[in-house]
């Protein structure tokens, strides 16, 4: 039972962990855009 929550825990961490990644990803990819866009 211990086990089971442990593991829930460190797999809501980890979407947790990709969404940062994600959006990350996505703000970085913007901004190159739009620099990409003013030259």
């Amino acid at each position: 039972m211990n086990k089971m929550l442990e593991y829930k825990g460190l797999r809501d961490e980890y979407v947790m962990i990709k969404i940062l990644i994600m959006e990350f990803i996505a703000t970085i990819s913007l901004i190159y855009g739009i620099l990409q866009f003013s030259e």
